[in-house]
């Protein structure tokens, strides 16, 4: 445990170690603090090798709509802003799924009327519908 003032840190040791051996300056103290009261989440992918190191794929996929924004700054409504981050969502789902994103858009159009229960509208997610 190590002491910043007032506040006790329980820091675990890489963290312990940038502490020891930089010097203390404010934008750091935030850091270290923002790692540790993230550190479970910041360290998951060490625990699953399936897990990514890093986020880039989804950057990359909302980059074009990061981009677009102030193209749609002036939606007609807040429903309208929505429906469009909805729709961009399930095509960029379709895309990391391995989907074409029409034939996708078009099974779930079809389909998603006679699904009655929780489970008929979860297979229809990217990631479990079945197209073809």
């Amino acid at each position: 445990m190590m002491h910043l003032g007032l506040v006790k840190l329980r820091l675990p040791y890489p963290l312990r170690f940038v502490l020891a051996n930089h010097p203390l300056v404010l934008g750091r103290i935030k850091a270290l603090f923002y790692a540790q009261n993230n550190w479970e989440a910041l360290t998951a992918f060490m625990k699953n090798a399936s897990l990514p190191v890093d986020n880039n794929p989804v950057e990359s996929a909302i980059r074009p709509f990061a981009l677009g924004r102030k193209n749609w700054l002036y939606t007609a409504s807040p429903r309208g802003a929505k429906a469009s981050a909805f729709m961009y969502t399930l095509v960029e789902s379709a895309k990391a799924c391995g989907l074409e994103p029409r034939a996708y858009l078009q099974a779930l159009l079809e389909r998603y009327p006679f699904a009655t229960t929780e489970e008929e509208r979860r297979q229809l997610l990217p990631m479990f519908i079945k197209i073809g």
